[in-house]
Formats: C-alpha cells, sequence, structure tokens
C-alpha cells in the first residue's frame, strides 16, 4: 500500500522513478517496489520521502486523503451499479477489494458482495 501512495505522490510531483530511487536502490529493485513486489526497510523509505520533498508527516496525509476518497468513490460506484443492475460488476468490485489492506475498503468490498 505505501508503495502505491509513493508512486501517486511522484507522479503528482512530476517526479521519474529515476529522481526517487537514485542513491537509495536500483532501478529494479525500485520498479519492483512500485509495482508492490517488495517493501523497503524505513530507512530506504524515508530516503524516499527525502528525495520526493516531503516529510513522513506529509506522507501520512497523503496516504490518509487517498484513503478517503478511495473510500467515497467506492461507495458511489457500488450505489450507481445497483441502482443499474450490474451485479457482475459489483463482484468484481468484490474481487478487487476483499483482500485490501484498507479496512473500510473491505467493508465495502463485502457491501458490494451482498
Amino acid at each position: 500500500m505505501y508503495s502505491e501512495i509513493i508512486k501517486q505522490i511522484r507522479k503528482a510531483k512530476g517526479f521519474t522513478q529515476k529522481e526517487v530511487y537514485t542513491g537509495i536502490v536500483s532501478k529494479t529493485f525500485y520498479s519492483d517496489f512500485e509495482a508492490g513486489k517488495y517493501s523497503v526497510e524505513i530507512t530506504k523509505f524515508e530516503a524516499f520521502l527525502t528525495n520526493l520533498g516531503i516529510t513522513y508527516e506529509e506522507f501520512e496525509y497523503f496516504k490518509n486523503q487517498s484513503q478517503t476518497n478511495d473510500a467515497a468513490l467506492s461507495q458511489n460506484t457500488i450505489d450507481q451499479l445497483y441502482k443499474n443492475g450490474k451485479f457482475e460488476e459489483l463482484y468484481d468490485l468484490y474481487e478487487e477489494y476483499c483482500r485490501d489492506s484498507n479496512k473500510e475498503l473491505r467493508y465495502l468490498a463485502i457491501q458490494a458482495y451482498l
């Protein structure tokens, strides 16, 4: 999950992957990290934040905002799909979110399934 937030911040700031990983990890490792294949130790994570020009507190704020927006969007999506009788798409949402690390999104996945 943290890797996805780092990726969103990087793209929002217009940074390349190289600008974030330089001096910390290899290109391949960073690419795999952003893809969610690996986690990193805290010192490397902090170095990524430094290269992005943000503090950990700013990262946490962005992470919390992203989760709130995801939950609101998903609830609206579920409501619209249900009203339009698109039950297969509701099941797809369930499959997508049922194992998410965010408990609110897992709850919404259950709602989509029901």
